[in-house]
This record gives C-alpha cells, sequence and structure tokens, in this order.
C-alpha cells in the first residue's frame, strides 16, 4: 500500500509540472511578445542605425570580382564620392630649366627703309648668281639679319653658304611658303614664336618658355593680346653663342614695342608641358 500510495504521490507531482509548463507557454509565446513596458526588444544581431546591408540571397549574388560597397541604394561610400576632374586644373610646369640667358632680337629687313644715294652693292646666290643690286647699308642689315624684303616684293634669305664677308649667300623664297623668312632647318619662320639659338646650348626644334615674356602685349598691328612665353628654336645666328637666344620680332617696329617690356636677361626653360606647336 505505502509503495502504491507513493507512485500515486509521485504521478501527481509530474502532471502538476507538466500543468505548469503548458501554462507558461501558452501565456508567454516566443514569437512577438514584449518586455513588461511594451517595447519590443531589438534583435541581436541586427544594426539597430538601419543601414546594415543584407547579404545578397541566393538568387542575387554579386557578380564575380564585383565588390559590395556595404549599401544597397546605389550611392558611393563615404569618402570615394566622385569629385571634378583633376586633369587640367593645375597649371602646367615651366620644364626643365636651363638657365639665364641674354635675349636680343631680330627682324627682317626692308629694302625701302635704307635710302642712298646710288645703289651699289650686288646681293648674289652662292654661285655668284646677282639677285638685286641694292644700297651698301641694306646689303648690311640683309647679311645680319638673315632675312629680308626687296622693293619689288622677293623675301631673300642667306641659305646653301657662308656669307664668308661677301654679298654671294641669298637665296630667293617662295613667299607663300615663307612669308616671313627661313630658319637654319628650312622651316618658316613665325614672328614671336622663332628665336635664334646655339645650337650646342638648345639644339634647334627644341620647344621654350620664359616666364619674363609670358604676359608681353603684342602690337596691335600683329593682332594684339598677350605672349604666352612659348617659343621655338628656328634658327641660329653667328652672334648667338652660348647662353644667348635672338627673339625673331618679325618687324623692327614691332621690336620697339616689345624690348621694353621685358628684361635683357630672362629665365629659360625647355620642353615646357604647357608649349606646343
Amino acid at each position: 500500500m505505502k509503495e502504491a500510495s507513493m507512485e500515486r504521490c509521485m504521478a501527481g507531482r509530474l502532471l502538476m509540472v507538466l500543468a505548469a509548463a503548458t501554462w507558461m507557454e501558452a501565456g508567454c509565446g516566443g514569437g512577438g511578445g514584449g518586455d513588461e513596458d511594451g517595447v519590443e526588444d531589438p534583435a541581436p544581431d541586427r544594426d539597430t542605425a538601419g543601414d546594415e546591408a543584407a547579404d545578397p540571397s541566393p538568387d542575387e549574388t554579386l557578380p564575380d570580382g564585383a565588390e559590395d560597397t556595404g549599401r544597397d541604394d546605389g550611392t558611393v561610400p563615404d569618402g570615394d564620392d566622385p569629385g571634378p576632374e583633376d586633369v587640367g586644373q593645375e597649371e602646367a610646369g615651366p620644364g626643365t630649366l636651363v638657365g639665364e640667358v641674354e635675349l636680343t632680337y631680330y627682324w627682317v629687313s626692308y629694302e625701302g627703309d635704307f635710302i642712298c644715294a646710288a645703289p651699289d652693292t650686288t646681293l648674289g646666290t652662292c654661285s655668284g648668281e646677282p639677285i638685286a643690286v641694292v644700297c651698301s647699308d641694306f646689303a648690311e642689315s640683309a647679311r645680319l639679319e638673315g632675312s629680308a624684303k626687296l622693293v619689288d616684293g622677293r623675301m631673300i634669305n642667306i641659305g646653301g653658304c657662308s656669307c664668308a664677308g661677301g654679298f654671294d649667300c641669298f637665296i630667293v623664297l617662295d613667299p607663300a611658303s615663307f612669308p616671313w623668312g627661313m630658319g637654319n632647318r628650312s622651316n618658316p619662320l613665325v614672328p614671336f614664336v622663332s628665336v635664334a639659338t646655339d645650337v650646342d646650348v638648345i639644339p634647334s626644334g627644341t620647344i621654350l618658355y620664359s616666364p619674363e615674356i609670358d604676359g608681353t602685349a603684342l602690337p596691335a598691328d600683329a593682332g594684339g593680346g598677350v605672349h604666352d612665353g612659348c617659343m621655338r628654336a628656328d634658327d641660329i645666328g653667328g652672334g648667338i653663342v652660348g647662353m644667348h637666344i635672338d627673339f625673331f620680332a618679325a618687324l623692327r617696329e614691332w621690336y620697339v614695342e616689345i624690348d621694353p617690356q621685358v628684361p635683357e636677361t630672362i629665365t629659360l626653360y625647355r620642353d615646357p608641358p604647357r608649349c606646343s606647336f
């Protein structure tokens, strides 16, 4: 009897425990209940700021090699916002320094600027063929400047041989191809661009820049504007030796306008990124 009584007692206790567990499950459920003040607890694995990106679902995986930016709104992550293009925003540098150079000028010599009682000097070709008989002062000027224009409209230039103290050293140019004369590489001279150099210091064809020439006002009858400081080694000259360049002003009156604006010694750079011809 005692053993049966104890078995009935333990069975009764087991039924009470099961009933209590059933009541707790019905009253406190696990799918949407809150705490005592009714505020829902945040999910333990979630960023409450709300900007954490969800993992891509199996049918929305990222392409091979693509980077997850951490955003699903198509925006660029902070710090990677594209700004304006940097190319061209900063001024290009002046180039490689050549150094301080002496600056002189040359121009086309015009026969009409020289008057004499009677022309007495013959300008000829390297083979001695006469081109024109002119005033001696003009002949000297034509040899010094290298390019000259005759009163009949022909453009002549030293070319093909050395003058060797005489005047049989000229050629007649095609004015359409060489309106301002010819450089040492059979290239046309260009006003305010061409300079004569010592090729042992500055080889022919070298592009140059000078900050002292940059900003120089150009003659109104040459088109006006300001010089950009860019030049090119287009010519040579017997008196151009070492750190010395001869700037082609084209006309003597244009030289007179430019010369007071520029110092006699300028800083010269070669291969400047800002210059191109």
